[in-house]
């Protein structure tokens, strides 16, 4: 390791690194630059990302193995993770997990440019369309096709624990308020995209072998880099095989709340998706369904009950809030949908 950054300086810095994983690759290291939770590498071949990992071996070698199958089917606008001097993709020092992938140029995605939206949707349909026929374990990993009503009503369960444990508290904060003022709104949202889960067959539309993908599953700006015209994904560490459609629910919840829940700009991103594969009207019935279900409801009431997030409780209370604003935006949206696909 030639390295700028010496042991001594790195060991002192407070860096959360073990200097020792930089010796199990075959790179001159010439500068370490910390960016994030990752660390940029200036290498003799070329820029690397270090980034140290809480997964598993399973958890690396599906990504690892997702990465490759992409690959030999003609996508490469993904980051695959490079070997050690023993040939393995992950580094373990001590009781810690390192990657090494290459650095990629660019910048993160803005949803607000619709040009870029299409570019983004583009290539996820591109994604989909390669990832076609990927499994690991026999299906026995991180596969989630027929899974979501179990896990939506264990996630209306637990909304309901809340509820009745809230109700209990003799002194109640603002959240708790809100929580309770709304909270059967949403529990109502959750029930009506169970039910049109069942209605719409969404059970056998997962039989359909096509209609299955590797999802990303965390389709947020900072996963998404441009790189001039070119479209890359990144840090697939939520990724499963499911419905290709339960990724484009993922991506859609990520972008249309910057715009207000305006259904034209849902409706360009589907009519660019449908460029590259063609929907069954089943399917977007069923994304209809997944739609429905208020995911980021759920998501900051159990980050707040279960304390999962290290946030103010000022952050907490203006999160709900921005959420509860947005219902009637919300509502008009998931009804024009359905008008316009559904019916």
């Amino acid at each position: 390791m030639n390295c700028t950054m010496a042991r001594e300086d790195i060991l002192s810095s407070g860096y959360d690194l073990d200097i020792e994983v930089l010796e199990k690759y075959k790179y001159e290291i010439h500068e370490i630059i910390p960016v994030r939770k990752v660390f940029i590498l200036n290498t003799s071949d070329g820029n690397k990302i270090l980034k140290k990992v809480n997964y598993d071996l399973n958890e690396v070698n599906f990504i690892n193995n997702a990465m490759k199958y992409l690959k030999e089917n003609k996508f490469s606008n993904i980051i695959d993770f490079k070997e050690n001097v023993y040939g393995d993709c992950c580094t373990k020092i001590y009781n810690n997990s390192y990657v090494v992938m290459d650095f990629i140029e660019g910048r993160e995605a803005t949803f607000y440019n619709p040009i870029e939206l299409k570019m983004i949707t583009n290539s996820l349909a591109k994604m989909h369309n390669a990832s076609e026929g990927f499994r690991y374990k026999n299906n026995s990993y991180r596969y989630e096709a027929g899974m979501l009503i179990e896990k939506s009503e264990r996630k209306m369960e637990e909304i309901q624990i809340f509820k009745k444990l809230v109700e209990g508290y003799e002194k109640k904060t603002k959240f708790d308020n809100m929580f309770l003022e709304n909270v059967d709104y949403y529990l109502g949202e959750m029930k009506q995209s169970i039910n049109c889960l069942k209605k719409h067959q969404y059970l056998k539309l997962c039989s359909f072998e096509d209609k299955i993908s590797l999802c990303h599953q965390d389709l947020v700006a900072r996963n998404i880099i441009i790189n001039k015209k070119n479209v890359f994904f990144i840090d697939f560490d939520y990724s499963t095989i499911d419905l290709r459609i339960c990724d484009l629910c993922n991506f859609i919840n990520k972008f249309v709340k910057n715009f207000a829940f305006e259904f034209e700009k849902v409706k360009t991103v589907i009519s660019e998706y449908s460029k590259e594969y063609s929907f069954a009207k089943q399917e977007l019935q069923v994304l209809h369904a997944m739609l429905i279900f208020p995911g980021g409801f759920y998501n900051i009431v159990k980050n707040y009950y279960k304390r999962k997030k290290g946030w103010e409780e000022e952050t907490f209370n203006t999160r709900l809030e921005v959420k509860i604003r947005s219902k009637n935006e919300r509502e008009e949206f998931l009804k024009k949908f359905n008008n316009y696909y559904c019916e």
